[in-house]
């Protein structure tokens, strides 16, 4: 009786011991798998965020971490806000009498808010729209976006609007620009009040794209350290097509449905660094290359030369948007 209990002990313990080994199997098994998953995973993720960093925008700027890492090269953490006033002059569907043609800008100031808006997803709060307005008006948008803009950020300032200038003839051809006032619907206003309502933002960078007929004494008033300064003609030259804007924003992805007499086809692409995304410097690169085809209405009617202010070296790696261009865009 007693040996068999000893032996019945012994066949349970035997199958204890079975059960335990193959208890501690199954654990190991599954603990080796749920390893092998986390690692699967964790290389995922690792490969996902290098290939896919477009999904993160940690500082809600609308530029994604991805993008400030490996292109502008800002820091992710660090809002980048941007604030844009288009100021202009045209009604937006304003033709020309005599050719029935829309007149710059036409319908392209708009399409470059849409542009803005759509496909550089800035937040339509943070661009302010100006037809025909005041200078009062502008001012009070001018300080409107200073109290909005710290060091970090980007202001654009599109001025689209007439001017009235004066010359001093120096030769059967040639005249030197001797003063310059820009139109709003109140008053004429010089370049030093310009300036003096501009320097009223402390932004990180300020663009001011002077897309007006005679640029050159608002271009040498206005720039300075921490701005880029873009005209479309040269400082003695004056042109009817002051179309800068168009090609700028061209530049950039945006392909306005109306094109202007003057619009002219390079066949290139505008990414001359082949990242896909187009900052100030490769934008003006473009339109500096499509005013030359248009002529200037004084001194001997020569290729008009675009201008671009640049003191602080910042517009190669000044970027308005983060728009991806499409393989293949030329302009």
């Amino acid at each position: 009786m007693i040996k068999r209990v000893l032996q019945s002990k012994i066949s349970v313990n035997r199958n204890l011991n079975c059960l335990t080994q193959t208890n501690n199997k199954n654990f190991l098994t599954s603990l080796f798998s749920i390893i092998m998953l986390c690692g699967i995973l964790l290389i995922f993720s690792m490969v996902m965020g290098c290939t896919n960093e477009k999904t993160g925008d940690s500082d809600k700027d609308g530029f994604s971490d991805g993008f400030e890492k490996n292109v502008s090269h800002t820091d992710p953490l660090v809002s980048n806000d941007r604030y844009f006033l288009i100021s202009y002059w045209r009604e937006d569907n304003e033709k020309n009498p005599f050719t029935d043609k829309y007149l710059p800008p036409g319908r392209q100031i708009p399409a470059i808010r849409e542009f803005l808006i759509n496909k550089g997803e800035i937040p339509s709060k943070n661009i302010m729209y100006l037809q025909k307005p005041s200078f009062s008006e502008f001012q009070t948008a001018i300080h409107d976006i200073s109290k909005k803009a710290d060091g970090n950020d980007i202001v654009f300032i599109l001025l689209n609007t007439d001017t009235y200038s004066t010359y001093k003839k120096t030769s059967d051809f040639t005249e030197d620009l001797i003063s310059s006032e820009l139109t709003f619907s109140d008053r004429r206003v010089s370049p030093s009040e310009i300036r003096n309502a501009v320097d009223e933002i402390h932004a990180g960078v300020v663009i001011i794209s002077l897309d007006i007929c005679t640029p050159g004494l608002f271009f040498d008033s206005l720039k300075g350290p921490g701005k880029i300064i873009i005209t479309s003609v040269d400082k003695n030259q004056y042109t009817l097509n002051a179309e800068s804007n168009t090609f700028l924003f061209e530049a950039m992805g945006n392909s306005p449905e109306y094109k202007s007499p003057s619009y002219n086809t390079l066949g290139k692409s505008p990414d001359s660094n082949g990242n896909s995304y187009i900052s100030i410097l490769e934008a003006f690169n473009i339109d500096k290359s499509k005013m030359a085809n248009i002529k200037d209405s004084h001194n001997n009617y020569q290729s008009c030369n675009a201008l671009i202010s640049d003191p602080s070296e910042i517009a190669g790696k000044t970027y308005l948007v983060e728009y991806k261009l499409p393989t293949g865009y030329s302009v």
